[in-house]
């Protein structure tokens, strides 16, 4: 699939939810409110209005999202990096 150019919103409820996983990943305890989070998340990325447009529609959209999430997730990461070196 090409780029697709995808809502900011709708980017960033895809990182919220990476980040909700990732923290229901390490507290395995306790995780009423995380999974909740996770629901919800779930909820608004499903019913984002952007899956009614044309690029929506296409088959790989939801995976070409989470794929451009995290390669901006790793971007970020090795700037993070980057930076913990310099200091």
């Amino acid at each position: 699939m090409g780029h697709t150019t995808f809502p900011l919103d709708l980017i960033q409820a895809q990182r919220d939810w990476n980040r909700t996983y990732a923290a229901l990943e390490r507290r395995p305890l306790h995780t009423a409110a995380l999974r909740r989070g996770l629901q919800q998340l779930s909820a608004r990325l499903a019913s984002h209005p952007f899956w009614e447009t044309r690029g929506g529609r296409s088959p790989g959209a939801r995976v070409e999202l989470r794929r451009q999430v995290r390669e901006l997730e790793e971007a970020e990461d090795r700037l993070t990096e980057q930076q913990e070196r310099i200091l």
